[in-house]
């Protein structure tokens, strides 16, 4: 089976990860792997391509006209059929759409597209067009992976997929190296992920505001970018936090933070399930979550889980933890590293994707 993996990135966020996660592990099962990382002319070298030449996964990096190019696709599929590719995968609108539209008796391979999740966009937004067209474009492809619950699907859509719907959860390799619970209180936060609404930074800076006027000597790095820097950093210093918020932009070396924080927050609006959450749990870190997306399939414990939007909930659930004994908090941790190591691993995610790869193939051959 050779399998190409396409995506337009731009950054090195939880799709990106995921993906790198599950190319090394198809190699690893003797799969033969490609990424073909898309971008606009002229463009430089993407985070994405730079990690996947890192991890030794083979990279096409494609430049063409942004928008519904057609003509590009034509392109692609091209030397698609130029590479005898077996199996197209697509992360993101932008390829779930164009593989849509240029799908023909001729570019017949099977298509299965990851689903990582919506912002949902409210009407009349760009963002609510862009998401609408993918929902319905992806009914043409072979097979639409979902990487939280089903039961989130209106029935509409329901009806349209078909037996085309599945559920995987992502999954990244375990930890290589010995972990302990963190202890003590909760001094060093994290929060990681794109600037933007939907991951709730400003209801994390407000909570921290509050937690500075208690007295709880608690700090927070925000690690990533994204188009709310400006608007958080003014925040920040509006709020006078500059002593007790660091900016750092996009990190690569991402151990070294959660080595050296307390917790991860991530008090989203919306979410698939985050690549960061798993890398967190895998490290036995403590982690406050939304009950959104897949996040609540995972992070069980009310202990960790905050109301959305509501930056007194995360003020309150850190000054409880604080509070609790060191044995119900390693308790907690354990539980949650147990269930990564029971289902969220890459390994059994490659394990679930191969099984759908073969499925749509047989499908189409007979």
């Amino acid at each position: 089976m050779k399998i190409l993996h396409l995506i337009d990135s731009g950054g090195l966020y939880g799709a990106e990860k995921m993906l790198l996660a599950l190319c090394e592990e198809q190699i690893k099962q003797g799969l033969d792997v490609t990424i073909l990382s898309c971008g606009e002319p002229n463009e430089p070298e993407k985070p994405l391509e730079r990690a996947a030449k890192a991890c030794n996964i083979k990279v096409k990096s494609w430049r063409m006209m942004p928008g519904l190019n057609r003509a590009g696709m034509g392109l692609i599929w091209s030397w698609i059929h130029q590479q005898n590719f077996t199996t197209l995968h697509s992360h993101g609108y932008k390829f779930n759409v164009l593989l849509a539209l240029t799908k023909t008796r001729k570019n017949s391979l099977p298509i299965c597209c990851t689903v990582h999740g919506y912002v949902n966009s409210p009407f009349p937004k760009k963002g609510w067009f862009y998401e609408t067209i993918d929902k319905i474009a992806i009914s043409r492809l072979n097979a639409i992976v979902r990487v939280n619950k089903l039961n989130d699907i209106p029935l509409l859509l329901r009806v349209l997929y078909g037996k085309k719907l599945h559920h995987i959860v992502n999954g990244i390799a375990p930890a290589g190296y010995t972990l302990e619970p963190k202890q003590g209180a909760l001094n060093k936060l994290l929060i990681v992920g794109r600037l933007s609404i939907e991951k709730g930074h400003a209801d994390l800076i407000q909570a921290m505001s509050q937690l500075v006027k208690h007295n709880i000597k608690t700090t927070l790095t925000v690690a990533g970018d994204g188009p709310l820097r400006k608007q958080l950093t003014d925040l920040t210093q509006r709020l006078g936090l500059q002593d007790h918020i660091q900016f750092l932009g996009f990190v690569n070396d991402m151990d070294t933070l959660y080595q050296t924080h307390d917790a991860l927050l991530m008090p989203s609006y919306t979410e698939g399930l985050p690549i960061t959450l798993l890398e967190a749990v895998s490290r036995k870190l403590p982690v406050f979550v939304t009950p959104v997306g897949g996040m609540p399939e995972l992070v069980k414990a009310q202990e960790c889980i905050i109301a959305i939007g509501d930056s007194e909930s995360i003020v309150g659930k850190i000054m409880t933890w604080n509070e609790l004994p060191e044995i119900p908090k390693a308790e907690i941790v354990c539980t949650l590293h147990n269930e990564f190591l029971r289902q969220y691993t890459s390994s059994q995610m490659t394990k679930k994707y191969s099984e759908i790869y073969q499925r749509i193939s047989n499908s189409m051959a007979g």
